[in-house]
């Protein structure tokens, strides 16, 4: 019989502590611009599928998309843009289907920026009102 300690043990010698590092939460709300979830929202309809897509600011079509919010998995932030974004009540994937890079094209004063967006496949159950 072996009396090893399992090796995923931590061992501390000395009087030395284990390093932990803090962030701001202003900083990890930084840390999140670059970190985004869509929701790819689908239903069956007869024979075929339909998307749901939203409307940006600058008239353009997409899923609905956002901020990685701290404190949520990818999947339940995806939940709360499509909720927040279009009013849908729906069943989230949990693991992303796909991850991919997103370029948003700064203005005079601003530069360009890159988002990795993780996308979560979410089944429309029901629309609602879009809050606010």
């Amino acid at each position: 019989m072996d009396h090893r300690e399992p090796p995923f043990r931590a061992r501390w010698s000395g009087s030395r502590q284990p390093s932990a590092k803090f962030l701001r939460l202003a900083h990890l709300r930084k840390l999140r611009r670059y970190e985004q979830v869509a929701a790819v929202c689908f239903r069956v309809r007869g024979e075929g599928i339909e998307f749901l897509l939203v409307q940006t600011r600058k008239a353009r079509w997409t899923f609905p998309k956002g901020c990685a919010e701290p404190g949520l998995t990818h999947a339940q932030a995806a939940a709360l843009e499509a909720f927040e974004e279009a009013g849908v009540h729906g069943r989230m994937e949990e693991a992303s289907f796909t991850r991919y890079m997103h370029r948003k094209r700064g203005n005079r004063r601003s530069s360009d920026e890159t988002f990795a967006v993780s996308a979560h496949l979410c089944e429309v159950l029901r629309l609602g009102p879009t809050p606010g």
